[in-house]
């Protein structure tokens, strides 16, 4: 039809009202392109005049192609606030309310919260990895069943999603991130009327249609793999502030800032520089490096005292507190609001140094819920081991104004068992430690079962043992066949995982930590 003729397609077209926004990423992307054309061709007026009606051409398509939302009829009186917060890597014993850290963290938003309403202490991951922790606290499927197995899988078009359900009720929903391995690419944005994962100017630009096309040929570098929580918490506000109140909204707010590089800013930097008696001091790193017999090499990627790194982490906590405390202190009173921890973090447990997601222990693993709004009882605490993966159910109740449920409610006895696993993909601040080896588990109450994929199995007590220091004996002769046959599911599905990583994704993941 030519440009002309799609130009003329546009007059009487009924278009979104937010279309010129739509259109900047490609605008900024077509001008970058055109500098390009510029600078290559200057003596080449006919390589400027396809330039230039190549870039016309792609935003008068994407103006066709533009999706119109439907008119929708206003609502009657005032519509209902969910709002589920997820902060990433947060030790639970790093929570005020529950306590045990080595550093005194403070987390006043946190605990005042927990008075308000409910707080399970112990909800325990199914991978201390965050998409799959996500898709299972989104979907209430275990990670494995859908083959979310590592950070860089795509989530299943089927998946259960929350918010999907919540859309096909009439529901509003958006979503804000703070990390690439949560972007729209993973199918998480399913459901979300609005999907908010730019983590910087270039990642606008790099996910229009012309950057997609500079960067396969080189003209556009890698963008930000995060963003500072204060920032996602700025562009969720100002979008709620655009919905109409009269309408029902779902919002799920993503942090990403106790992950590690910790660096939080002032005042919070520092603010924990000179506590005492801390691990991971230089005599304790010593035995450490010894024990793991690491090679010159390897020794440079460990640091020889741990301290600042611990203190560091507890200030990520603190700062993220506050952010928590700065949400909610936005939003109406009547606002239902959810905070869970997708997984915690080893500091220097079992000789685990600043990781997550290669190990199964509890300073991983163990996560925690809170949930405070109408219709929920203040100051409930819950203490039983429950699946994180209750959380999908406790938020399609609060929706429904059914009051607590999955998560939030008084666990069945006896109590389910819990699949746990860890497969090769793990996050280590330390490069230079060994990596871990594929491995899955049970928890059935108190009672933690590993299985190794070299078929040894290990068993914690603990209630008599919460660090995990001295497994025991178990008389369970079908475990080992049970755990060795999860761990063959779980590399088939590592492998196709791993068979639908692009270069880039898998660049940003090591960008972030993540390796093999």
């Amino acid at each position: 039809m030519g440009v002309l003729g799609s130009l003329r397609a546009l007059q009487g077209r009924s278009l979104p009202q937010d279309l010129p926004l739509l259109l900047l990423p490609d605008l900024a992307a077509c001008l970058l392109a055109a500098l390009v054309v510029v600078l290559v061709g200057r003596s080449r007026p006919a390589l400027r005049a396809v330039g230039g009606a190549v870039c016309m051409g792609l935003l008068v398509a994407r103006a066709l192609t533009t999706p119109v939302p439907p008119p929708q009829a206003p609502a009657a009186g005032q519509g209902r606030l969910l709002v589920f917060v997820t902060l990433d890597t947060f030790r639970a014993d790093h929570l005020g309310v529950i306590g045990g850290a080595p550093v005194p963290v403070e987390t006043p938003s946190l605990d005042a919260l927990a008075a308000d309403g409910v707080l399970v202490s112990r909800a325990i991951a199914p991978v201390a990895l965050t998409l799959p922790s996500h898709v299972g606290m989104l979907s209430g499927t275990p990670p494995l069943d859908l083959g979310v197995v590592r950070n860089g899988a795509m989530v299943p078009a089927d998946a259960p999603l929350v918010a999907a359900g919540l859309s096909d009720q009439g529901w509003v929903t958006g979503a804000f991130v703070s990390a690439r391995v949560l972007d729209h690419g993973t199918g998480l944005d399913r459901g979300f009327g609005h999907y908010d994962d730019v983590l910087g100017p270039l990642h606008v630009v790099r996910a229009s249609l012309p950057g997609q096309l500079l960067a396969a040929v080189g003209l556009l570098p890698h963008t930000a793999r995060q963003r500072r929580g204060d920032e996602t918490i700025a562009r969720a506000l100002s979008w709620l502030d655009r919905q109409d109140p009269a309408r029902d909204r779902f919002l799920w707010v993503h942090l990403f800032d106790p992950h590690h590089p910790y660096d939080a800013p002032a005042p919070f930097a520092g603010r924990y520089a000179d506590t005492p008696d801390l691990p991971g001091g230089p005599d304790e790193m010593r035995a450490l490096r010894e024990r793991l017999g690491l090679g010159p090499m390897q020794l440079l990627g460990v640091p020889r005292d741990m301290r600042p790194f611990i203190t560091a982490y507890a200030e990520e906590i603190a700062w993220t507190d506050h952010l928590v405390g700065e949400l909610r202190g936005a939003l109406p009173a009547d606002a239902t609001f959810v905070v869970a921890a997708d997984h915690g973090e080893s500091l220097i447990e079992h000789d685990y140094v600043m990781g997550h997601g290669g190990r199964l222990h509890e300073v991983g693993v163990r996560s925690w819920v809170i949930a405070a709004g109408p219709g929920l009882p203040h100051g409930l605490r819950r203490d039983d081991p429950v699946s994180l993966l209750g959380v999908a159910d406790a938020l399609r109740a609060l929706a429904a104004g059914d009051g607590p449920a999955g998560v939030l409610a008084e666990p069945p006895l006896p109590l389910p068992d819990i699949f746990l696993f860890a497969g090769t993909q793990e996050s280590r601040a330390m490069p230079g430690l060994p990596a871990s080896a594929l491995r899955v588990g049970w928890r059935q109450a108190e009672l933690k079962q590993v299985v190794h994929a070299d078929g040894e199995v290990l068993a914690w007590d603990l209630a008599a043992d919460p660090d995990e220091v001295a497994p025991v004996e178990v008389e369970l002769p079908d475990l080992r066949d049970r755990g060795l046959s999860a761990i063959d599911a779980l590399q088939a599905a590592e492998a196709a995982v791993e068979e639908g990583l692009s270069a880039d994704e898998a660049e940003a993941l090591r960008a972030l930590g993540y390796v093999e």
